[in-house]
């Protein structure tokens, strides 16, 4: 339940890609944007699980236009659910890509909270949903995927924070949990 040697990114990290403090780890909105599966600054592992809950709360400080904070799941295919900082606005947004392809927004909603939780249900035979929680309300992606291998490893989950330098969130909490499924 903590973040720890297990996550990893795909290059060497930068000291201030993220700050580690007693209430949560700060993930700084730096490195611009590229597509998610080019961007050095993401963290993701590989779970253990066919079955899962993953989920990850953030407290939510983007300041600059293109500020961005998401939770993932990666292999040659990838879709994620964010909180993008565009016109002065947040916007909870759910987006796919592909190593071969681009990324293509699925649904993009204003949204004025000051936190967030993201959440992937998996299931067996890779099939998974994206969900976020506003509060107490839980939504829940309307699209099932199917979770695809990576290049050189399986699929993997993750989060990431990316931008223009000033905006950052705070991972409050990170949790996975094993479902059993009948």
């Amino acid at each position: 339940n903590k973040i720890g040697i297990s996550f990893q990114t795909p290059a060497n990290p930068k000291d201030f890609w993220v700050n580690k403090t007693d209430s949560g780890l700060i993930v700084n909105c730096v490195n611009g944007i590229k597509p998610l599966h080019l961007q050095e600054n993401t963290y993701s592992e590989k779970v253990a699980y066919l079955s899962f809950d993953a989920s990850i709360s953030f407290e939510l400080n983007l300041k600059n236009d293109l500020d961005e904070v998401g939770f993932f799941m990666s292999g040659s295919e990838y879709a994620y659910i964010c909180v993008v900082r565009r016109n002065g606005m947040n916007y909870l947004e759910e987006r796919e890509g592909s190593f071969d392809g681009e990324e293509k927004t699925i649904s993009s909603i204003p949204y004025v909270g000051s936190s967030v939780t993201f959440n992937i249900e998996a299931r067996n035979k890779n099939i998974y949903e994206l969900c976020y929680r506003l509060g107490f309300d839980k939504n829940v992606s309307k699209k099932e995927r199917k979770a695809m291998a990576g290049r050189w490893v399986g699929s993997r989950i993750g989060f990431y924070a990316r931008g223009n330098n000033g905006g950052y969130a705070k991972a409050t909490s990170f949790n996975v949990v094993e479902k059993h499924v009948i």
